[in-house]
């Protein structure tokens, strides 16, 4: 070990709440240890929209200094969590970073320790958030967080040839493979559900419409982030980077459903994220005519595949199944995720919150898009 970092050993270091004009610091570390922005082309607009600008408040984050320089992070989004008829407030970590000059000093550990401590003090129920293989051992063995469910990825091919040549480096199995899922899978372009009388409708921006049918919805699952106008709203329309594309279900002028996708173009060819839908299951047919009307617009976009998250007991998986959406498996997922939580011993159990079952989680409720 050098000098210099025994000497950084022997500091205690300085570990608070973020006040105002750290995010200056914050985004200046964010680009040192991803080197890259928080959004596609800048920091400080990101992050003003990820915490000033949520209407879950106040502000959630821990800061470590080393006198003026701030050198680790443990972060999170507030969140609306429902559950059996009452709401709850939860935290989905992330932006979880520590400065590479001080890594091995234990910053993260004792960051998170002392936010967790703050955070069940103030009475919020829980953390949750996807760690990846950098972070998982840290998680679960140093912060006692648990695996709930490997991250429940499943996907519709539609072209795989780019995926199959970039996964093999061979242009021939790519083509075969470009010809075989075209033919099986572009076969069900042409499916319709029964009930015609669904309207579907491409929207520029959720509405106040959005509290009705999550009303409607809101006891299909037994935990998930509250999907009401004032949070969709902020986490889709006010993105200073969105670009996402919203499709309703309409049956009788009124609204039965709503899915949101986002695109992104990668090394085996452009993939379709399925970022939340929402759907009131009384009405029948609307899931397949959702998932009819990604499916048509993805195959016109030229898409390789449409990725959503589907968990065990949702109940939208029976619609995902019919229309081909198949889970993938991890040898084939581009990063190792994991979806994990940690409770804050305040009103939902452990046994409860730690039961795959019970969750309903899409993309939207990551901060992977």
């Amino acid at each position: 070990m050098s000098e210099k970092k025994i000497e950084k050993q022997k500091k205690s270091f300085d570990i608070r709440n973020y006040k105002p004009g750290d995010e200056l610091a914050i985004c200046a570390l964010f680009e040192k240890v991803f080197g890259k922005p928080m959004g596609k082309t800048e920091s400080l607009r990101h992050w003003r929209w990820e915490f000033l600008e949520n209407p879950a408040k106040p502000i959630a984050i821990k800061l470590a200094w080393d006198g003026n320089r701030l050198v680790g992070q443990e972060a999170a989004n507030i969140l609306r969590f429902y559950s059996q008829g009452k709401e709850y407030l939860a935290l989905l970590i992330f932006d979880t970073m520590t400065d590479p000059d001080y890594q091995g000093l234990g910053i993260f550990t004792e960051t998170a320790k002392i936010f967790y401590k703050d955070l069940s003090e103030k009475g919020y129920a829980f953390v949750y958030g996807f760690p990846n293989a950098n972070v998982i051992y840290a998680r679960t063995k140093k912060l006692d967080w648990k695996i709930i469910y490997d991250t429940p990825i499943c996907v519709r091919p539609l072209d795989t040839g780019g995926f199959v040549r970039e996964r093999t480096k061979s242009v021939f199995l790519g083509k075969c493979a470009s010809i075989f899922s075209k033919k099986v899978f572009g076969a069900l372009r042409s499916n319709k559900t029964r009930d015609t009388l669904i309207e579907i409708r491409k929207e520029k921006k959720f509405d106040t419409w959005a509290n009705e049918l999550w009303d409607k919805c809101k006891n299909q699952h037994k935990l998930w982030a509250v999907r009401d106008y004032k949070y969709l709203s902020w986490r889709y329309d006010m993105r200073p980077e969105s670009n996402y594309d919203l499709y309703t279900a309409w049956g009788n002028n009124i609204l039965a459903g709503y899915i949101i996708t986002t695109e992104i173009n990668r090394k085996e060819g452009k993939i379709v994220f399925i970022a939340d839908i929402l759907a009131d299951n009384k009405v029948n047919g609307v899931v397949d005519r959702l998932l009819n009307a990604v499916i048509q617009e993805s195959i016109n976009k030229g898409a390789t595949m449409i990725s959503s998250m589907v968990m065990p007991n949702s109940v939208y998986k029976s619609a995902f199944r019919k229309k081909l959406f198949i889970k993938l498996p991890r040898i084939l997922m581009p990063q190792e995720i994991h979806f994990g939580a940690y409770s804050l011993d305040n009103g939902l159990s452990k046994e409860f919150l730690y039961d795959a079952d019970i969750w309903h989680i899409s993309w939207g409720d990551t901060d992977l898009l």
